[in-house]
């Protein structure tokens, strides 16, 4: 539920001024914007400094008076006013709908906001939460952590797995680590950084964001098996937050490019990283501690 700063609310019921510069106070509502666009239905129920949305179901105003799209509106309707100043408008739901008629004059961050007009029951606030805008879908790396001996078989192998998921060879991103000179190269379409850096997989982590372009890197040592529908499993991640790191299922993780460029400092002091103390540092949550949103899944 969405949580925002309580402003102060007069006899009423409307608002009189706004809390943040981000959720702007205005009288009136966009009307005409409304129209035709699906937006979410909200009960305002206040705390002691704050108040709490808490969603109802879709609802839109369709141009000819009707509301659709939730089960407690199917039948109602909606008509412009209460006349005055500022546009408004009015919802009619029927009678079998749990809320009263309800007038909406005002908008909190774009956000419009009704009372309800019922003298029979305590007065409600209700919200219109707009949906988010459209974003770009993430460009997501496929990012192989290899060392030279891999190069023969675990590396053609994995990428034959991916390619198989439908993963586009520019996508796929390999670092071969503990090489004799820093090199790029591109080998049947697919990108190849090779490192003198070594420190096993946080290699990958330490030349992705210096070589490649991406918004999420997904990370896959090169002996890695991928299991039925890695791609689908994958690619789901919630993209409506800037993540900096999430589980991946079949890899060792999904993390941001910006999230990389933050750390790539301290990735370069591994450098020289031991095979024993390169799996201390895989088991550490020290790359977790750096992070300024992650979601983090428990197990055994």
């Amino acid at each position: 539920m969405p949580r925002l700063s309580l402003p102060a609310k007069g006899p009423d019921g409307l608002l009189t001024h706004s809390p943040t510069p981000a959720l702007a106070l205005t009288p009136g509502v966009d009307v005409a914007g409304l129209v035709g666009v699906p937006h979410l239905l909200g009960r305002v129920l206040d705390t002691c400094a704050s108040f709490r949305v808490v969603p109802v179901g879709p609802l839109t105003l369709q141009l000819d008076g009707r509301l659709t799209g939730c089960c407690h509106f199917e039948a109602g309707r909606w008509v412009r006013g209460p006349l005055g100043p500022d546009p408004a408008f009015t919802l009619l739901p029927t009678q079998h709908s749990p809320f009263p008629r309800s007038t909406w004059q005002q908008t909190l961050g774009g956000m419009p906001l009704g009372c309800s007009d019922d003298e029979l029951s305590a007065r409600q606030r209700l919200c219109l939460i707009p949906p988010p805008a459209a974003r770009p879908a993430p460009r997501l790396a496929y990012l192989v952590a290899a060392c030279r001996r891999s190069l023969a078989q675990a590396v053609p192998r994995l990428l034959a797995q991916l390619r198989a998921e439908g993963i586009g060879p520019g996508q796929l991103k390999v670092v071969v680590l503990g090489c004799d000179r820093n090199e790029d190269r591109e080998i049947g379409g697919v990108s190849y950084a090779f490192s003198t850096h070594r420190a096993g997989v946080c290699t990958a982590l330490y030349e992705a964001p210096l070589r490649w372009q991406f918004d999420y890197g997904v990370l896959l040592p090169a002996a890695s098996e991928l299991p039925p529908g890695f791609r689908h499993q994958v690619e789901r991640f919630n993209t409506f937050l800037p993540w900096d790191y999430l589980p991946a299922a079949g890899a060792l993780g999904l993390y941001s490019r910006d999230f990389l460029s933050r750390l790539n400092p301290w990735l370069e002091l591994l450098d020289g990283l031991t095979p024993h103390n390169e799996l201390l540092a895989e088991a550490t949550v020290e790359l977790l501690r750096h992070a300024r949103t992650a979601l983090v899944t428990g197990g055994e």
